[in-house]
């Protein structure tokens, strides 16, 4: 039997997982409802998403849902690779947080 202080920060973490999934859910409605004001936005949104991606916490799908959403608003043929550039960007977030090393630390 679980003592009731784990019992609670578990559902305490579920909570916050909840509002983080929420949130982002909502980021990346408004961002496909309005991409033109979004690819303006871009430098603006990015903080509230770009962090999320390797959260354990979160996990991968709200966080890649909005990145996805945002590389949409991408010009181009950055928007036609959105699925490719979301991917690249959960992976280098990755493997910073993992301290694997990346391009730049080579």
């Amino acid at each position: 039997m679980q003592k009731p202080c784990v019992v609670q920060t578990r559902a305490d973490i579920q909570a916050i997982k909840d509002r983080l999934d929420k949130g982002l859910a909502a980021l990346a409605s408004a961002v496909t409802g309005n991409q033109a004001y979004a690819a303006k936005q871009l430098d603006d949104l990015k903080p509230f998403v770009l962090p999320l991606l390797a959260s354990p916490v979160v996990g991968e799908g709200s966080a890649y849902d909005a990145a996805y959403a945002l590389a949409r608003c991408l010009p181009g043929a950055l928007h036609d690779a959105a699925f490719a550039v979301a991917s690249a960007l959960q992976m280098v977030v990755q493997s910073r947080q993992e301290g694997m090393p990346t391009c730049r630390n080579l």
